[in-house]
């Protein structure tokens, strides 16, 4: 008797576990003022407007210094490429962080978008820091999407950061 009630309790819970699916909670965040929406991280806190640079701020409810930004968008000149975007962005790294190393840099698509993804580490005094930019291009609009964190937290949150970059697209 025993045997048969511990076979039906596996059957139905084989059965039951079996018509589970997982459902994604509609998260996504857009910003109608600059055109763009993407899905932050699962239940991370929203802050528009942070600074006069940053458009928008994802930030960890378990932690205060662990935050995924979009920053103001910016115009390409005429003839000017996205590379030679990236290749400022990280001339000027260079020159105001100290021990600065290019970690990898690539093109990068997100949903049909040109992209251009570089990583990053440097030293903010005692601390190592490890950063990763997203420069997005439509129609001469720059949008980029920035995470920045000590090493031990990028390796923790980079893979919930990549997810919500991945699903940038505009509106």
């Amino acid at each position: 008797m025993n045997k048969v009630v511990i076979v039906v309790y596996v059957f139905l819970l084989i059965v039951g576990l079996s018509g589970c699916t997982q459902i994604e909670i509609d998260r996504e965040y857009i910003n109608t003022e600059h055109g763009f929406a993407l899905n932050p991280p699962e239940e991370w806190n929203v802050a528009e407007n942070v600074t006069e640079e940053v458009v928008v701020c994802f930030s960890s409810p378990l932690r205060d210094d662990v935050c995924l930004n979009i920053s103001k968008l910016y115009r390409l000149d005429i003839g000017l490429a996205l590379s030679v975007f990236a290749d400022d962005i990280e001339e000027q790294y260079l020159e105001i962080v100290d021990n600065f190393t290019v970690v990898y840099r690539d093109w990068r698509d997100i949903e049909g978008l040109t992209a251009y993804e570089i990583v990053y580490a440097y030293e903010e005094g005692d601390t190592s820091i490890k950063a990763i930019q997203v420069a997005v291009i439509k129609s001469r609009t720059v949008f980029r999407i920035s995470f920045i964190a000590t090493n031990e937290l990028y390796d923790e949150y980079i893979s919930p950061v990549n997810q919500s970059i991945d699903s940038f697209k505009i509106v």
